[in-house]
């Protein structure tokens, strides 16, 4: 019996190492931590029984060692906090420690599930991407990323088949643009990009949804587009550098995003709220502020003159409807969790000693500032009492009387 539990200790051990070297998991990970505490618990209580001191003091080393980093890493675990490095995610070398903040609990999801293996509900994930992005593409590809994450880890299961089926691709090629889009030109570009994002949300959802064994058996796995295949397909497509959406500076941008997702996703899955806190949300704050100072701004639905702060609008929009108990699609749970994110930091006593967390919170208190400089449609005379009720308001509460 001693020698079934020596070589089952000696194989957790061993788990762990060849885990670590393959980059399967990290030295400093749960999984890692729990694996050589309980081998090295098993070989040390092994060695006392068998009087094998040297043996003893190594493994009984070993497992204490083991445990008081395991009970540091699971009470780390319980909070997330914002890194100014987004492409460190898995990266050691630019992996940053700050004192982390407790961040609200997540809500439940409301989906449907199949919201990836149904032809309509996938057609609508893909066009929610751009309206999400606002034109940055860069953005779109971590749109994209956090929501096949936040499918997957909901239990979502996606259809590969038939995101790469080319019935489907003709279709989503052949879809005009939303109503009340501006023309783009020349005409068929909008088409010819459709296809290019498709094939990308293809390469995204193999990627996230590569199983954990296939990771730690063959590593990486696929890789995704490097800024010569991206060209590759827009030279394929019939896009051309001079189309707005296929310049130079956008088919970079577009490397770049997928560049971080491969190095994150590559060897084991990022949580979806790892994805938001420390990529995603501050993209989206960019994004906003973007069109809160480019000259002229944004116009809001039925041409009014007024700056248009989507996130404010449709976290608003995604709380109401999540109180409800009604469907929301991943777009609207994308903006329902980077509101929360962003309320419940700017609402705490005392700022941030996370410098990149106080940059977001700036950033977010300006385009806050801005939402309420600014008449709202529903309001179009801004009475006293809405004047009284949007400056009492916190900076962030201000979207919470909005749908």
């Amino acid at each position: 019996m001693s020698q079934i539990l020596q070589v089952a200790g000696a194989l957790l051990l061993l788990a762990g190492f060849v885990s670590a070297q393959i980059g399967g998991m990290t030295d400093k990970s749960v999984e890692y931590l729990v694996l050589n505490a309980v081998g090295g618990a098993l070989l040390a209580v092994l060695a006392f029984m068998g009087r094998d001191w040297g043996f003893l003091l190594l493994e009984g080393t070993w497992a204490v060692v083991s445990a008081i980093s395991l009970r540091s890493a699971c009470g780390s675990a319980r909070s997330v906090a914002l890194d100014p490095a987004p492409v460190g995610l898995s990266s050691a070398r630019t992996r940053r420690r700050y004192r982390q903040l407790p961040t609200p609990p997540i809500r439940a999801a409301v989906l449907r599930g199949d919201e990836l293996c149904k032809p309509e509900r996938l057609i609508h994930l893909f066009r929610n991407s751009y309206a999400g992005s606002q034109g940055r593409q860069w953005l779109q590809a971590h749109i994209l990323w956090w929501t096949l994450a936040f499918l997957r880890d909901n239990g979502v299961r996606a259809d590969i088949d038939l995101l790469t089926s080319p019935e489907l691709s003709r279709r989503i090629v052949a879809m005009a643009l939303p109503p009340g889009h501006p023309q783009v030109h020349p005409v068929g570009q909008p088409e010819m990009n459709f296809g290019l994002w498709w094939s990308i949300l293809a390469d995204i959802a193999r990627v996230v949804y590569r199983p954990r064994w296939r990771r730690v058996l063959f590593g990486r796995g696929p890789a995704l587009p490097d800024l010569a295949e991206l060209e590759r397909r827009t030279w394929q497509l019939g896009l051309r550098p001079w189309m707005s959406s296929t310049g130079f500076e956008e088919l970079a941008g577009i490397a770049r995003a997928l560049s971080i997702i491969g190095e994150c996703e590559g060897v084991r899955p990022v949580g979806a709220d790892k994805v938001m806190t420390q990529v995603l949300l501050p993209e989206l704050l960019v994004a906003e502020l973007h069109w809160l100072r480019a000259p002229g701004g944004r116009l809001r639905t039925r041409n009014r003159p007024r700056v248009d702060v989507v996130l404010l609008r449709r976290y608003s929009t995604a709380r109401v409807r999540w109180a409800d108990g009604r469907y929301l699609n991943p777009l609207d749970h994308m903006y329902l969790r980077a509101g929360d994110l962003l309320d419940h930091h700017a609402q705490l006593p005392q700022e941030p000693p996370n410098p990149a967390l106080r940059h977001v919170l700036d950033m977010y208190r300006e385009i806050c500032r801005a939402d309420n400089d600014m008449p709202d449609p529903d309001y179009p005379d801004d009475p006293p009492d809405r004047q009284q009720q949007v400056s009492a308001t916190s900076p962030g509460s201000v979207s919470t009387n909005r749908t």
